[in-house]
């Protein structure tokens, strides 16, 4: 029941999640603040996904997912990377 949200699978979402960042990072290079703007509330997004999936993981499922873990690993980086932005 965590694969989908609604009948769309959470992967195709994600897929289309990580292209549309890439299409704001290539358009942060023409207008910086309205696509950096943009970004951080995608990064608050994926926070809380993040979060969410991984409890789901972790405490609901019991299992561990090497995939799944990686991707949380690379969720985190960019949110580490993210604040490290708004601190300097």
């Amino acid at each position: 029941p965590y694969a989908f949200i609604g009948s769309i699978p959470v992967s195709y979402l994600a897929v289309l999640f990580y292209l549309w960042i890439l299409s704001q990072l290539a358009r942060s290079l023409e207008n910086a603040s309205l696509a950096i703007s943009t970004l951080s509330y995608a990064n608050g997004f994926m926070a809380g996904v993040t979060v969410i999936y991984a409890y789901f993981l972790f405490f609901k499922l019991r299992t561990l997912c090497m995939g799944c873990i990686r991707i949380y690993i690379a969720n985190s980086c960019m949110i580490i990377c993210w604040i490290l932005s708004k601190v300097s």
